[in-house]
């Protein structure tokens, strides 16, 4: 028995998705503020919402409200009962009513957007999106998630722009600036974070006011970096650590800095400051914001910490720099650092930067007494903090501390100083001077050629009274007496020849210090003089060996 063919079903046709909110459909009924956008974006102009009256609003009206949901809509280019300007979307003093954010992560925003004075109920989640312009000028949101974000352009968070938690741009990248003047971020704990960012142009934080943390680890800005008369709350208060920065840091006019600001590994071209702002450590600093640091709450007081972290900071040189930038003006400078870097774990790349940065702008002078600090500093840390000084009796290690602390610096400022040496040893050879004429007119230096002695006794040519003293005779008969051998004693001469080992005058050979008088009694000046030449001797030696290791280190330097 033949089978039936059996009939095939009929294949169904996959449902069409529509991507929700791409339709103005799907908005409509439109609210009054929404119908203007739509007709303004369409013309290329400023959408000012009918009830503005010059302020942003705090509530939301029948005239001024948007739903997020539309205002993505149109931001993303609408549809073709939507067109939009090459101008863009600009919105003034509009309330973006979110049920939680205005959404517009992933998204590829081909034109500008500008909501100024505008109220945004919700967080503005721009994570991954690329983008053109964005302009917040004078508004206020809650949040703003930018996270990889791609601006081809600016953001601007300018003239009071307000968010009450944080500013997220880690890992975004915006090839022209950011711009921040007169802005408020008002979360407590990280108020701004650029964490690993890429801003081509310049990073403007003038006059900003931030309760919290603002940080910029790992970002790289292209132009300046300018927190002038900013007021940073948090604690730390800025972060830029290994930031690059191709232009200038502007740290000037700075109405405070409460918490640690860090610089450590970060680089810049130039710094512009106007010293106050910097030397936050300062008495008269700390005394300027006493009035303006408010605890956070009864409980919970405000932290203050006025330390700056320089480790590893390199920079070009200084623009626009105080007058009279004097050594102490840069010891202090540097002394901004944690008190920890300074002792228990001394960092002397700071210094050593400082000095070949005013090595290259002509402030040698200055750049010689911050490497001599530096060394203070170094041998402190030798005397306390090294595992040497701890492990016991080290005669190698503390013979390097004594060293150092009592002669190589006092001496020879650490090798810097070389001519140092050669001032000590003419004061020693002044002092010597005088020492010796007294010595002389005591009758106390006497000739060493042992035919004058032989000459000066009973029978001799010389009058045994001579004797008494050598260089002021008696009388006149005495100086007749002498031989050719006598060779006339020059104080200072004697002093020179006794100081410099290298170098033979013949006063030292020819004249000596007497400790007995030539009745046989004892002379105690006669001792000391003779003390204070074997002083002179060895000071000789040892500055002599100091000027010329100085020279070579510096040399070498």
């Amino acid at each position: 028995m033949a089978t039936k063919p059996r009939n095939k079903p009929a294949s169904k046709k996959p449902a069409v998705l529509t991507l929700k909110g791409s339709k103005l459909e799907d908005f409509l009924p439109l609210l009054p503020a929404e119908e203007k956008l739509r007709q303004c974006a369409a013309n290329g102009e400023v959408c000012e919402v009918d009830d503005f009256f010059g302020a942003r609003p705090e509530e939301a009206s029948k005239l001024n409200t948007i739903r997020a949901e539309f205002l993505r809509y149109m931001v993303i280019g609408g549809c073709t009962l939507s067109l939009i300007h090459a101008r863009g979307v600009n919105i003034l003093g509009a309330y973006v009513k979110c049920n939680e954010e205005l959404d517009l992560e992933a998204s590829d925003i081909c034109k500008d957007l500008k909501l100024q004075q505008c109220l945004i109920d919700g967080y503005l989640n721009l994570a991954g999106a690329k983008t053109k312009n964005i302009s917040l000028n004078a508004s206020k949101v809650v949040s703003i998630m930018a996270e990889r974000a791609f601006l081809d352009g600016s953001l601007n968070l300018n003239e009071g722009f307000t968010s009450q938690e944080s500013v997220r741009l880690s890992s975004a990248a915006i090839s022209g600036n950011l711009l921040c003047e007169n802005a408020k971020f008002l979360e407590s704990d990280n108020s701004l974070i650029i964490n690993r960012a890429k801003i081509n142009g310049d990073v403007d934080l003038e006059n900003v006011i931030a309760k919290g943390t603002i940080a910029l680890t790992g970002t790289e800005i292209g132009g300046d970096f300018t927190p002038q008369g900013a007021s940073l709350e948090g604690t730390p208060s800025l972060q830029l650590r290994n930031t690059k920065i191709g232009g200038t840091l502007v740290w000037r006019s700075l109405k405070h800095a409460n918490g640690e600001v860090d610089f450590s590994g970060a680089s810049c071209k130039n710094i512009n400051t106007d010293g106050d702002s910097w030397m936050r450590k300062r008495e008269d600093y700390q005394e300027k914001n006493s009035n303006e640091e408010k605890p956070i709450s009864e409980n919970q007081p405000k932290q203050i910490d006025y330390n700056t972290k320089l480790d590893n900071f390199t920079y070009e040189g200084f623009s626009n720099l105080p007058d009279n930038c004097k050594p102490e003006f840069w010891i202090e400078f540097l002394n901004q650092q944690p008190q920890d870097h300074l002792e228990k774990n001394f960092k002397p790349r700071p210094w050593e930067q400082l000095a070949s940065v005013l090595d290259t702008m002509g402030y040698q002078e200055e750049a010689l007494e911050l490497r001599i600090e530096k060394q203070k500093l170094q041998t402190n840390f030798m005397a306390s903090h090294e595992p040497a000084a701890k492990s016991g009796l080290n005669l190698w290690h503390w013979g390097q501390v004594f060293f150092r602390k009592a002669i190589w610096g006092p001496l020879v400022g650490y090798g810097y100083k070389p001519g140092n040496a050669l001032l000590y040893l003419f004061a020693l050879i002044m002092l010597g001077t005088i020492i010796y004429d007294q010595a002389a007119k005591r009758g106390i230096m006497t000739p060493t050629h042992p035919l004058i002695f032989k000459e000066a006794r009973a029978g001799g040519t010389i009058p045994a009274w001579c004797a008494e003293n050598w260089v002021h005779f008696p009388d006149e008969n005495c100086a007749s007496a002498m031989p050719s051998e006598y060779s006339e004693f020059q104080s200072f001469i004697y002093a020179a020849d006794v100081a410099l080992p290298v170098v033979n005058l013949r006063m030292e050979v020819d004249w000596a210090p007497r400790v007995v008088f030539t009745d046989g009694t004892r002379d105690n000046f006669g001792w000391w003089v003779r003390l204070y030449e074997w002083f002179l001797i060895a000071s000789g030696w040892i500055l002599s060996l100091l000027f010329v290791s100085a020279v070579g280190s510096s040399i070498r330097k």
